[in-house]
């Protein structure tokens, strides 16, 4: 038997989802970083259970409205500038000093249509359950950032 992370991972090598992906990519002409891929799987498959989905919801959104769901990931990549919100400390924390660092931040991996498809998923049919997506996904900003995804969608 193949657990649920196989699954994600298989999903993740699909035909479907990899030229999907790849004509997203060509239009938005982004980088992937695959340096933690398979931490992203894993995170993807929690991600698929806190949005109570699976990956025949996500099959079945690739197959009958992958122009609408190519729409939303392009327009949620050139609005995530707009999107990104401060990490919330608790001030108990001490303050992170930043380092010079010659990294650069691509933005995304792999993974990143699957976590567009749960919340296209979520915004159409599931919007109640939204917001409680997003706190277990422990989002920063939960509810700006619900606002600003409902705009994109």
């Amino acid at each position: 038997m193949v657990n649920a992370t196989e699954e994600v991972r298989v999903f993740l090598g699909s035909k479907k989802y990899t030229e999907l992906a790849r004509e997203i990519i060509k239009k938005t002409r982004k980088t992937l970083c695959v340096d933690l891929y398979e931490v992203e799987v894993e995170f993807s498959r929690r991600s698929l259970n806190d949005a109570e989905l699976n990956l025949l919801d996500v099959d079945r959104l690739i197959e009958q409205n992958s122009l609408l769901l190519e729409k939303f990931s392009v327009a949620l990549i050139k609005a995530e500038n707009s999107l990104r919100v401060e990490q919330e400390f608790t001030p108990s924390e001490p303050e992170e000093k930043e380092e010079d660092s010659h990294e650069s931040y691509v933005g995304h991996g792999p993974t990143f249509l699957l976590t567009f498809s749960i919340l296209f998923l979520l915004l159409g049919d599931r919007k109640n359950h939204l917001s409680a997506y997003l706190k277990k996904a422990r989002q920063p900003s939960a509810k700006k950032y619900q606002r600003a995804l409902e705009e994109v969608y």
